[in-house]
This record gives C-alpha cells, sequence and structure tokens, in this order.
C-alpha cells in the first residue's frame, strides 16, 4: 500500500521497507491548488485504481476529485471523527459540499454509527449506504509486563515507590490536556510522590508546555514524545485518564483495562455514543 501525507510519521520506515511508497504533500489548508494537482498527478503518473481516504468531513471532496480526476476507478471514505467543533458557516458548508463528497465515495466506512452519520450525513447512514467497520483490539498485546515496566521506570528515572499516571493522545484542543494538567495539580498535591507521563505530540504541545512549567510542575510531567510502541508505557501506570471532547474513549478504555489499572475518563458525549463507541 502506498500513502499520499503532508508530514513524515513514525510509520514511514516501517511502510518503506514493506515496499511501500510515501508520497509527500504541501498541507491543503495552506496550498489548496497546489496540493490538488499534486495528489492528481500523483495517482494519474502511477496508475492508481483505487483511492481510500481518511477523514472526518465532506472538506475531503477535493482529494476525491483529484484522485477521481487523475483516473482513479474506485474511491473510498473511511470517517475517522463522530463529532468536532465546528462554526455554523463551517456546518453549511460541510452540507453544501456532502453531496458531492457522498457521490464520488464508491465505498463509505465508519467505526461506528455516529461517525457513519457525521461524516456521510443522516440521508446516506440511514439508507443502509455507509459499511461499519468497527475498530479491532487484539487484548492480548495490552497484558502486563514488569520487565517492560522496569525498563520504562528507569529510562526516565523513576522510582519504585512513585505513582505514575499517564496519556496517550495527539497535543491538540480534541485532547483536552491542560483540564488533564489541572487534574494532576491537584492529585500532585494530595500525592507528592507522583508523576504525569504523557505520550504523544502536536500543535499545542508548546501550551502545555508552558502551562505545566506556570505550575511549577516542570519536575513532575514527563513529556515521552511519540513512540511507536505506545502500550509499553500503559505498565508504569496506576490510573489512565480519558478525558477527550470527542469520541473514541471506550475503545482505548477497553484496551487499558488488561494492564489492570484504573482509567479514569471525563468526555462530553451523548449516552448513545458511549454506548456505540
Amino acid at each position: 500500500m502506498d500513502f499520499i501525507v503532508s508530514a513524515p510519521g513514525i510509520y514511514d520506515e516501517e511502510v518503506t521497507s514493506l515496499g511501500g511508497k510515501i508520497y509527500r504533500v504541501p498541507l491543503r489548508t495552506e496550498h489548496p491548488i497546489k496540493t490538488f494537482n499534486q495528489i492528481r498527478t500523483i495517482v494519474k503518473k502511477n496508475k492508481y485504481n483505487n483511492f481510500l481516504k481518511l477523514c472526518d468531513t465532506p472538506i475531503g471532496v477535493f482529494d476525491l476529485l483529484a484522485a477521481k480526476m487523475g483516473g482513479a476507478t474506485h474511491i473510498s471514505v473511511r470517517s475517522c471523527n463522530a463529532s468536532s467543533n465546528t462554526s455554523k458557516k463551517k456546518e453549511m458548508m460541510y452540507s453544501i459540499l456532502r453531496p458531492m463528497f457522498n457521490a464520488l465515495s464508491d465505498c463509505k466506512i465508519a467505526p461506528s454509527d455516529l461517525a457513519a452519520e457525521y461524516t456521510f450525513g443522516e440521508k446516506c447512514f440511514r439508507n443502509g449506504s455507509v459499511k461499519k467497520l468497527n475498530n479491532g483490539i487484539d487484548l492480548s498485546v495490552y497484558k502486563f509486563d514488569e520487565k517492560a515496566r522496569k525498563a520504562i521506570r528507569n529510562e526516565y528515572e523513576i522510582t519504585e515507590d512513585t505513582e505514575v499516571l499517564g496519556h496517550i493522545g495527539r497535543f491538540n484542543q480534541q485532547k483536552n490536556h491542560i483540564f488533564l494538567i489541572d487534574i494532576f495539580n491537584n492529585y500532585h498535591k494530595m500525592k507528592p510522590n507522583s508523576k504525569l507521563l504523557l505520550v504523544g505530540n502536536g500543535e499545542l504541545i508548546e501550551k502545555v508546555h508552558k502551562y505545566v512549567k506556570n505550575l511549577g510542575l516542570d519536575e513532575y510531567v514527563i513529556f515521552a514524545g511519540i513512540k511507536k510502541i505506545f502500550r509499553k508505557y500503559c505498565r508504569q501506570w496506576i490510573a489512565l485518564f480519558y478525558h477527550h471532547f470527542m469520541k473514541e474513549c471506550l475503545i482505548r478504555l477497553l484496551k487499558h483495562r488488561q494492564q489492570d489499572f484504573r482509567v479514569l475518563f471525563q468526555i462530553q458525549l451523548h449516552v448513545k455514543q458511549i454506548l456505540q463507541a
């Protein structure tokens, strides 16, 4: 499988080692015309018949159109989210773009009913046009491993008697890191021998760094960065935080319950969303 991306990723080496190609194009939000033309050229030059787009809103229609104009004969779209903080203007724009978006999508895929309805619209969801493909979870890889736990603690010089709380997620608005830091700040006042281990990266990481520093928590908050095998970090924690604004909370909860630690989560969802996650 070959990929079109806008930035380097942690799986680049693995993809290329398995024979896959990686094409880099500019961010559509910054260079829409250039991105459109490059996608069209990549598809046409390499004679790709199948094109899979991962997105959450109909704004992805421009990539679909570029692939279609490049010669792709079968276009699939996989929804990646069940909600987002959008303005009324954006919602109106999505409504305008959705008919073409759906028309260009030969195969529509979503991990849940809510994600299907959010991305493809209620009508498309109700008429059965969307195929639901739930996220698969291999629970065996999340079992507790004492050796891995000790290795990570040694790497970050964490003593055995230190209570470690953790979070895995991209540093963006959706993941709600500022609220997480506030929670840990209060917890640390009650339990001084505690640390917070954050796995991930993102556009808001500097903001979170500054917030941590202003609270005087530099010594107690560990920014581990992006980790390819992130599950081994779960073995350090007495509790895991999930406090996202959007979906997929319980999917991860099921994974981490295999580690036999507490999972604390706060999420702004309807009950229906939680039951379908």
